[in-house]
């Protein structure tokens, strides 16, 4: 569709014969007496054999005012034409017209499908929301034509064609319909859009969205069921952990990154609960309303599907957090906190290439969008152009449509582009980043690697089925009590030992492998280890959140230690922190 002319009849060859095909014209005379093949589709199913038109077709008509744009002065005398604007909320026709256009005219009839195409609806009478097209954003208001199965179709079409319906004032055509595959339980909300600009020409646009307004079927309900119960349980649970942790830390909770992290993940799932229950009292309105309530009364699904494709993407973040959290999990291996490290190690330089690069980019888009502009649908304008420079990046390009597009600049634009950017800008990117991970390779070296995940998963199950500690570890155990006796770390280790059994051993220090405060295969004893570990960060001027993790696993093991006494355990612990922290 190229023009106002080019409409009708790919209404009439084209649209209406796929929505609403006719019965088959070559059944043999075998079926002459079994009706439901007979007719089949006989309009009830589009070509497709599957999809059907859930209750009506919409065709959606936005108008401009007469008059809408002012002639300059020195041509008003010569063009005796109407000037009309491009559209905009301001200059939109929202009078009440006889047939063609002629006279505004006040109707004291309800709306019937005749007079339907001359008279406008608001988008609260139609139940329709903005649509975003290539020229415009239009609103849910205008002037409507309906065709439904049993109507005559052709007939409101005819009327509609000979009585110019679409004329200049015409700025958009929105054809809306709903169709449902009962194979696969979807819906698709397919919006068909035909903008005319003010100079001429037509612009077509479409966009389908699938969504799905069943929860779930008859074979996936009660695994659905018990899912949703599942994630509204934990996302209780971490609800009420996290509110007693920000009731212990007060504002000091905010600063830890990772808390951020929980903070979004507990709201964005209090988000999708929500979209979830509206979507599923969305869905019992409307399927409520099909035909067995209102059987010629089109039903609009747009919100609905806009509505799912919301909670789609509220779903998509908390998929997107769920996996972040993943690198908190994986800092325990030393070669993946690599990553966090060269990213931290990096910044600088990164934000100093990003800067070039960023300058580089604008030049590009700029340039593409003077020369392309007019000739490429990817360079229409500074949006597009940028989505079709990163598509460039990532190696996603057509060099004939350069060359297509200008035989001579096209293709000195497409190697130099890659020579400038793929070339040189990547390769000094890697190289930056290859220059800082030698270096945090240098000093992670020093560190020690006993965070291993698999190692810790193994020990909480053998901890939890009571197989923790062999023989040899258990005598290990033993030997580092006395070893922080006889180096008088703690007065209080022969009362400990004293008091202490073999099986309240395995209790006490099961808890200290548990939180991976004690290093069997070392041979080192827990405050050495700790100190060791905290003059390394000292010295190497390591974040202070990395220092504070390490005090308060050096407090923790004190909690342990003087397990027998609460009272000396606030005051060792305070002690504790003040010396340290000095």
């Amino acid at each position: 569709i190229q023009s106002l002319q080019d409409f009708w009849p790919w209404m009439e060859e084209f649209f209406l014969p796929q929505v609403y095909p006719e019965p088959w014209f070559n059944l043999s005379d075998f079926y002459a007496n079994n009706t439901d093949k007979k007719n089949f589709p006989g309009k009830l199913f589009l070509n497709d054999l599957t999809s059907k038109v859930v209750n009506g077709i919409r065709i959606r008509q936005i108008r401009v005012q007469p008059h809408s744009c002012i002639k300059a002065v020195f041509i008003a005398d010569y063009v005796k034409q109407d000037c009309l604007s491009r559209y905009n909320p301001g200059v939109e026709e929202t009078r009440d017209f006889d047939f063609d256009w002629t006279l505004p005219k006040k109707y004291k009839s309800l709306i019937n499908p005749s007079t339907m195409p001359w008279r406008y609806q608001t988008w609260q009478e139609l139940d329709g929301y903005p649509y975003a097209a290539d020229l415009d954003t239009y609103y849910g208001g205008g002037y409507v034509i309906e065709i439904f199965p049993k109507w005559k179709n052709q007939a409101i079409l005819d009327q509609a064609k000979n009585f110019r319906w679409i004329d200049r004032q015409t700025r958009a055509i929105i054809i809306e319909f709903a169709l449902f595959n009962a194979a696969t339980s979807y819906f698709n909300m397919v919006t068909m859009v035909l903008e005319f600009s003010a100079s001429g020409g037509a612009v077509p646009n479409f966009f389908v969205l699938t969504f799905k307004l069943y929860a779930s079927t008859k074979e996936t309900g009660i695994a659905m069921f018990g899912s949703q119960i599942l994630f509204i349980l934990m996302m209780l649970v971490f609800t009420v952990r996290e509110c007693r942790f920000l009731y212990r830390t007060g504002s000091r909770y905010f600063l830890e990154f990772w808390n951020l992290v929980e903070v979004a993940l507990i709201l964005i799932s209090v988000a999708a609960v929500g979209f979830f229950f509206y979507k599923d009292h969305l869905a019992k309105v409307l399927l409520e309303r099909l035909p067995s309530k209102k059987p010629q009364s089109f039903i609009n699904f747009q919100f609905a599907s806009y509505w799912d494709l919301m909670y789609i993407y509220i779903v998509s973040l908390i998929v997107f957090f769920v996996t972040l959290k993943f690198i908190k999990v994986l800092r325990f291996n030393r070669r993946v906190s690599m990553l966090s490290s060269t990213l931290k190690a990096a910044w600088y330089p990164l934000s100093m290439f990003g800067i070039v690069f960023f300058i580089i980019l604008c030049s590009i888009v700029f340039s593409t969008s003077i020369v392309f502009g007019l000739l490429l649908d990817g360079y229409q304008n500074h949006f597009k152009t940028v989505a079709s420079i990163i598509s460039l990046l990532l190696g996603k390009f057509s060099y004939s449509q350069f060359e297509n597009a200008h035989s001579f600049l096209g293709p000195i634009f497409f190697f130099g582009f890659n020579v400038m950017v793929n070339w040189i800008i990547m390769n000094m990117f890697v190289s930056i980043l290859n220059d800082v991970f030698g270096q945090v390779r240098k000093n992670l070296k020093y560190q020690n690697n006993d965070y291993e995940m698999v190692d810790f998963i193994m020990a909480f199950f053998k901890d939890w089925l009571g197989w923790y500690f062999s023989k040899e570890e258990k005598v290990i155990l033993t030997k580092d009590i006395e070893v922080i006796e006889n180096n008088n770390f703690l007065s209080v280790s022969s009362i400990i030992k004293s008091k202490l059994n073999m099986k309240q051993i395995d209790t006490k220090f099961n808890k200290v492998k548990k939180e991976m405060y004690y290093d069997v295969d070392s041979k080192k004893t827990i405050l050495e280890e700790k100190f060791s570990k905290y003059n390394y960060l000292l010295n190497e001027d390591e974040p202070d959140g990395e220092i504070d993790v390490t005090l308060n696993r050096f407090v923790n093991c004190m909690n342990i230690l003087y397990f027998d006494d609460e009272t000396l355990v606030n005051k060792m612990n305070e002690f504790v922190k003040m010396e340290m922290e000095k």
